[in-house]
């Protein structure tokens, strides 16, 4: 992800490749030495725009502010959350251990400019969250990151070196949203929305309807504005006006869609409608996207499963954190 905005790559969001402006990434690392940090960091090709700082310590707000404030950072990084405590008083099972977290939450973008902050977070051997449950609800979004069965991957169509993400607590109303993280070749990472399961059933929910305005919009590529989407059958209705404006407030927010000047001929007097039309290119499928027909006799039944514990938003002003288990 920190490859993606130290370096301007565009970015799969929902299935389509959306440009990201270049930006700048602060590393703020208590786990590893400086060294092998930067090492790593070289060999898969992201060490511009970032910049490391070790030995960090979530004590030091007065430090963090005036780094932020001098460089305007547009993604933070803290690795990791008990790396980072070594001068926390209290330990990590009492609610106070998660007050540095709550203190960046709520000042993001007063004290500081605002900024993504992604905190990662080891759960313990058995692969529960550990500490206080004041440190999940401290962020905006807590995500869930697990390895893939034999079994599994195979039924998504998908290879071994994936990773399954699923959001579990989200104040944008994303609960369920799953992500695949897939390893490539040179250590990086490819991101991308899990394909559904057959059987899945899916609430209709408010975000939902967003998404749904939104593959409508990449499918037609026309203008649209909030009188089409009422009258649509699938998406429309008059009782869901007051949903689409905010959908399309939302999105626009999230620059998934622009706004367009008036097209010719739909200007009638008065005070004309806005248009809209989405932004990013569609992906082309991939082969490993597409289902097989594997006999499920022949794969390994065992599950070796890991988690990771994240709570973080890609849209400014979020706090979310990432948990990694820890690997003997």
């Amino acid at each position: 992800m920190f490859t993606q905005i130290g370096q301007g790559q565009a970015f799969n969001v929902y299935g389509h490749l959306v440009n990201v402006p270049v930006g700048k990434v602060l590393w703020l690392n208590g786990d590893q030495n400086e060294r092998i940090l930067r090492r790593q960091m070289k060999l898969i090709g992201c060490d511009k725009n970032v910049k490391v700082v070790t030995e960090w310590d979530m004590q030091w707000y007065s430090r963090f502010r005036k780094m932020m404030s001098k460089s305007k950072y547009d993604l933070v990084v803290i690795d990791s959350l008990d790396g980072c405590n070594d001068h926390n008083p209290y330990e990590e099972n009492r609610r106070e251990y998660a007050l540095p977290i709550k203190k960046l939450v709520r000042r993001n973008g007063q004290d500081f400019p605002a900024c993504s902050i992604i905190i990662i977070h080891h759960n313990t051997k058995e692969g529960k969250f550990r500490g206080t449950s004041a440190i999940k609800n401290a962020v905006d979004e807590s995500w869930n990151m697990r390895k893939l069965s034999a079994n599994d991957a195979a039924e998504m169509g998908l290879t071994a070196n994936s990773r399954l993400v699923t959001v579990e607590k989200s104040r944008e109303d994303r609960e369920g949203e799953r992500m695949i993280f897939t390893l490539k070749a040179d250590f990086t990472y490819d991101i991308s929305p899990a394909p559904e399961r057959a059987d899945e059933v899916r609430l209709d929910t408010p975000n939902k309807h967003t998404l749904d305005i939104l593959n409508l919009m990449r499918r037609e590529t026309k203008a649209w504005c909030v009188k089409d989407l009422v009258e649509h059958d699938t998406v429309g209705g008059i009782h869901r006006k007051r949903s689409i404006v905010y959908s399309l407030n939302k999105l626009e927010g999230q620059k998934l869609i622009e706004e367009l000047d008036v097209p010719r001929g739909k200007s009638k007097g008065g005070r004309p409608s806005k248009f809209y039309k989405a932004v990013g290119k569609e992906l082309p499928r991939s082969f490993s996207s597409l289902t097989r027909d594997i006999p499920m006799k022949l794969l390994p039944l065992e599950r070796k499963k890991v988690y990771t514990h994240l709570g973080l938003d890609i849209r400014k002003m979020k706090m979310i954190s990432f948990g990694i288990p820890k690997i003997k």
